[in-house]
């Protein structure tokens, strides 16, 4: 369950972020429900202290016949929050978890510049992606030169694009 240790790694981390989904703790609750166990919520603190960095969210689906993955057991970094230095140790605990629960192939969408760095980093790479973001035609534009996607925190799990994995 996210709880005040989740509000408090959002709004110390907000900063970093020009523009980030709220990521709060009643937000997550909605978004990931307690009682859902198609997703696991992971909680980082850093070693030796009692120290939130931040918290990423897993899931892992058994594919049977599926069209892109056949019948491999697909893992998803589906969300995660904290500071931009700390992705690298994010994604890790998101794929040491994941890969200790047997999955075959680990997915990930996550668009701004130091969560790609660090899935690079931890050895995933770029593949084909069918993620898409669209804005509604009344709205501004969002990926812009005032705006880059890099820029902006955006994962798997803020869309409905996560429905298929979990």
């Amino acid at each position: 369950v996210f709880d005040d240790w989740a509000d408090r790694i959002f709004t110390d981390a907000l900063p970093e972020y020009p523009v980030a989904i709220r990521s709060d703790a009643a937000t997550l609750n909605i978004v990931y429900p307690p009682d859902d166990p198609g997703y696991t919520r992971l909680r980082a603190r850093r070693k030796g202290a009692k120290e939130d960095v931040g918290w990423i969210v897993v899931a892992s689906k058994q594919m049977k016949d599926n069209p892109y993955f056949g019948d491999l057991k697909v893992g998803t970094l589906a969300d995660g929050f904290g500071r931009a230095a700390d992705a690298p140790a994010l994604v890790a605990a998101g794929i040491n978890h994941l890969a200790d629960a047997g999955v075959d192939i680990i997915v990930a969408n996550f668009s701004h510049a130091a969560w790609v760095r660090a899935c690079r980093r931890s050895g995933m790479f770029a593949g084909p992606d069918n993620y898409y973001h669209f804005v509604s035609p009344g709205g501004a534009p969002l990926f812009d030169d005032t705006c880059p996607p890099r820029e902006i925190h955006m994962a798997r799990g803020h869309s409905n694009g996560i429905w298929g994995l979990v």
